[in-house]
């Protein structure tokens, strides 16, 4: 009998983790869902969100893989939201929005929706969703700015209404949101992405329920939250008995100059354990108090990776810690301090909690790490639009090190995870330019093993009066190192790096005039000093850093002044004349989406070597957001572009028709194949780059014989998701792609193309890597990093379409404000030569010679059944596209 029972509680604990992992689907489903569907960067790029499915008595079961803070602050919501319930009752369709710090959440940005399951008329459970919202009103534009003194004015609060009503939206709860905000065009667009992330829940929970029972569910539920209970508990075994502290100190609230304490005291006494945070400072009067479900994640997070990181972090991780905090203290304030900039306190409660566990695992735990979240917000109006815009963004830092390794250069803290903002999406997003973006060397104390090397990113905000809102820390107490280690720096905000410096408060509103700029910030992590036995002690001299730089350099102005040689004839010169020219002026600036960043240098450096003495600085990327950075040249009256090569044949007809293109008719235009000669009939731009766009495969997981033939195939339901394609909102290759495939198939095509749930990136060259690591199995890619991945040995292959291959014909031109004519000229003279089309096979492009025949492994153009829209169709085309696409597609 007994062997009976044993056996039936492993089948069901088997079970149980087969449920676990068909809910994580569903969470993850949703996270994929908001993040696709999202309008602002801190949620589509960041990902600063989290989802979760709870049972019917409101436990999390499962999460997805996002932000470790929102565990707690899921559980509290839900609590109060079973409050709120059962006063207003719900029903189907119903979606409950809250923020309130003071009932279970985290700051006001941080938005949680909560929908209800229901099943035969019966509530059997709940899906829920948080999501950092960039604009809910309040004082300060961005709702990121240190020393406001309350939640009033942080922003919107809402206390558990019903945001829709058997799945209709709420209209007076829409249009008091919409009558409060700075940017409804965005804000309201996240909202509806979070909520239709909850119904998708919705949808797929009850589909998993479908699949194995509702008894099977509840049970596995059960058995999951009693599983990472007992885990944790038998981890505590491994802890000491005894009284543990850990301490460290947030710099300011923002309003005045006072350092807050931080103080942990663990208490170990057999399966109980205690954590004590009474003894952290009181309240503040600026916006750093940290709200208790902020708190709970912290002290949490540690014990969890501690005690048993592979646990499921469900309702089973709470029962384990009796955390004491003291209310009205900094660490659990009384309502309605401010809480914005919570994170500053949270993280420092994580470090001093880690530095305690730290004294009962020695060697065990990593050294501290910066700790603190630099957040920033520009808001302005953008001069192209007119609208009011707000670029959010958290910058990561570097993590200490780890008992036996360096520590891990640009992370993001613990607690949040999040994701960088890609330099592609900023620039294409919102009007400004970034500089640099690096990583720091040398940045931190010396020690054994290195803490992380410091980020940096400059900004240049290219409009009047921007509103620069921002909270940071450790800017005046740096980390101290751990077993001996070094100190890591501390960090600042500073106006204008480049010019007349000028540090500025780490938390705080400025008004930013234009050529004015914001900030740099480090945070430095500690760094281990104690060897290990068969490791000799590091030059100190010699040891890298940890100080993250978040920065914004807003509006430094940039004059380029450049003297030219004139030549004789702009349509057409003298070959040697035009190098002579070219080298007095000796470099050019070429601005290119044609290829990938590789062939791009390759071409500069091909360059370089027939004519030595001129450079080529190569500014390689996506054709949208190449240019756009040339329309923000223009309109700021700077010349800094000599040669500009696009994907999009539309942007070159909107320059020449305002006259920023020069007229140029190169020697070398004669000798190309007769398919790119006379493409444009004003001679000013001209075919520099060819490719094929065709369907490509992995072969690991496709059988030739089972991959797609035609571009319907990939409408087949047996790919759903797993598909891969580019964003034609970045790419000029992908933008003519989905031109081609609306005037073949209609929208319906995409319509379709939908519903199997396509992976979507930016460039065309991204669908490539999602096939060699097989997050997709086919794509609508590009010919030639496809064969150029393959080349290297990746497991992706070709397929020529027999409803027609894509050509794409991609142009250059000079710049009619060139600062470098001559050279730019000689090199478009080059573009068009023997020499480009030789480099341009070796990476796998096709040949603009008739000389210059392609590598083994691929077709010639001409071999190949291709189809292109007109000039005219890509031109009216793409602008349509891409609003259709990003109804159907989302962002």
């Amino acid at each position: 009998m007994d062997q009976a029972i044993t056996a039936i509680d492993a089948e069901a604990k088997i079970q149980s983790q087969v449920v676990r992992f068909a809910l994580e689907l569903v969470a993850d489903d949703m996270a994929s869902t908001l993040m696709r569907t999202a309008r602002s960067t801190v949620i589509k790029e960041v990902q600063d969100l989290s989802c979760a499915l709870y049972d019917r008595h409101g436990r999390v079961v499962v999460q997805s893989n996002h932000a470790p803070m929102l565990l707690a602050g899921s559980t509290l919501t839900m609590t109060e939201a079973l409050k709120a319930m059962a006063r207003r009752p719900v029903a189907p369709g119903d979606l409950l929005i809250a923020n309130d710090p003071y009932r279970g959440g985290q700051h006001l940005m941080d938005v949680a929706m909560l929908a209800p399951v229901f099943r035969d008329g019966a509530l059997i459970g709940y899906v829920g969703a948080v999501a950092h919202h960039s604009d809910l009103g309040g004082a300060s534009p961005g709702g990121v700015a240190g020393g406001l003194r309350d939640i009033f004015s942080e922003g919107l609060c809402f206390p558990f209404g019903k945001l829709y009503i058997a799945g209709q939206e709420n209209p007076d709860l829409f249009d008091l949101i919409e009558s409060n905000i700075r940017v409804p065009h965005k804000t309201l667009g996240d909202i509806r992405a979070q909520a239709a992330a909850c119904f998708t829940g919705v949808r797929r929970y009850l589909e998993v329920i479908e699949r194995f029972g509702l008894e099977v569910i509840e049970r596995s539920a059960g058995l999951l939250i009693q599983e990472t209970e007992q885990r944790l508990r038998a981890g505590l075994q491994k802890l000491p008995d005894g009284v543990f502290t850990g301490e460290d100190v947030v710099d300011d609230d923002g309003i005045t100059d006072h350092a807050i304490p931080i103080k942990v005291t663990v208490i170990k006494q057999g399966d109980k354990l205690t954590v004590d945070l009474t003894e952290c400072g009181d309240q503040v009067a600026g916006n750093v108090n940290c709200p208790l479900a902020t708190t709970l994640a912290a002290v949490q997070y540690v014990f969890v990776i501690a005690l048993d990181h592979r646990v499921a972090p469900n309702h089973g991780c709470f029962s384990i810690i009796d955390i004491k905090t003291r209310h009205g203290s900094v660490v659990d304030p009384k309502r309605p301090a401010g809480v914005s900039a919570r994170t500053n306190v949270s993280l420092k409660v994580q470090e001093a909690t880690l530095m305690a566990v730290g004294k009962m695992l020695p060697g065990q735990i990593m050294a501290p790490s910066h700790a603190q979240i630099s957040h920033v917000a520009f808001v302005g109006t953008d001069p192209e639009t007119g609208r009011t815009f707000v670029y959010n963004d958290i910058f990561g830092g570097g993590s200490g090190a780890r008992p036996m390794k360096d520590g891990r250069d640009a992370q993001d803290t613990h607690l949040a995870r999040f994701m960088n903002t890609p330099t592609e999406m900023i620039e294409h997003e919102y009007p400004v330019r970034v500089h640099c973006y690096e990583l720091v060397p040398d940045t931190g104390g010396p020690g054994t093993y290195r803490g992380a090397l410091a980020l940096a990113r400059d900004v240049e905000v290219l409009t009047d009066k921007t509103v620069f809102s921002r909270y940071g820390d450790r800017q005046r107490f740096p980390v101290q190192g751990a077993a001996g280690g070094g100190v890591g720096q501390p960090g600042a905000f500073i106006l204008n790096p480049a010019g007349a410096a000028r540090p500025l408060k780490s938390k705080g509103v400025d008004e930013l005039q234009r050529w004015r700029a914001p900030a740099r910030s480090w945070r430095g992590a500690r760094r281990r000093s104690r060897p290990p036995p068969n490791r000799p002690p590091r030059d100190p001299q010699s040891a890298g850093g940890d100080m993250p730089r978040a920065i914004s350099r807003v509006g430094a102005a940039l004059l380029l002044l450049a003297a030219s040689t004139a030549i004789a004839d702009p349509a057409r010169a003298d070959m040697k004349s035009l190098e002579a020219a070219a080298r007095k002026e000796g470099t050019l600036t070429w601005y290119t989406s044609h290829t990938d960043g590789e062939t791009a240098e390759a071409v500069g450096r091909g360059f370089t070597a027939k004519y030595p003495g001129i450079q080529v600085v190569v500014v390689r990327v996506t054709a949208q957001v190449a240019y756009q950075r040339l329309v923000q040249d223009i309109k700021n009256n700077q010349a800094i572009c000599d040669v500009f090569s696009s994907t999009d044949v539309g942007h070159d007809e909107a320059l020449k028709a305002q006259g920023k293109l020069a007229r140029y008719m190169p020697e070398n235009a004669a000798k190309v194949s007769p398919e790119f000669q006379n493409f444009d009939k004003d001679g000013v731009y001209h075919p520099t780059g060819a490719g094929l766009v065709l369907i490509t495969y992995n072969t690991q997981k496709v059988k030739a014989e089972d991959a797609p033939k035609t571009w319907r195939d990939l409408l087949d339901p047996k790919w759903k998701n797993w598909v891969s394609v580019g964003h034609p909102g970045f790419s000029g290759y992908v933008g003519t792609w989905v031109v081609l495939m609306r005037k073949q198939f209609g929208w319906d095509y995409f319509d379709k193309l939908e519903k199997n749930r396509p992976r979507i990136g930016r460039s065309i060259n991204d669908t490539v890597t999602m096939l060699n690591a097989g997050e997709s199995l086919v794509a609508a890619g590009p010919a030639a990093t496809t064969l150029l991945s393959a080349d290297k040995g990746n497991p992706v292959a070709l397929v020529y379409p027999t409803d027609g291959a894509l050509l794409m014909i991609s142009p250059s031109a000079v710049m009619a404000n060139a600062p470098h004519p001559n050279a730019a000229r000689l090199f478009l003279e080059f573009l068009l030569g023997t020499e480009h089309a030789e480099i341009s096979v070796k990476q796998r492009q096709e040949s603009l010679r008739p000389e210059v025949v392609p590598l083994a492994g691929a077709k010639p153009f001409r071999d190949v059944k291709v189809v292109r829209p007109s000039v005219e169709d890509i031109v009216k085309g793409i602008p349509e596209v891409i609003e259709q696409w990003r109804d159907t597609f989302g962002g």
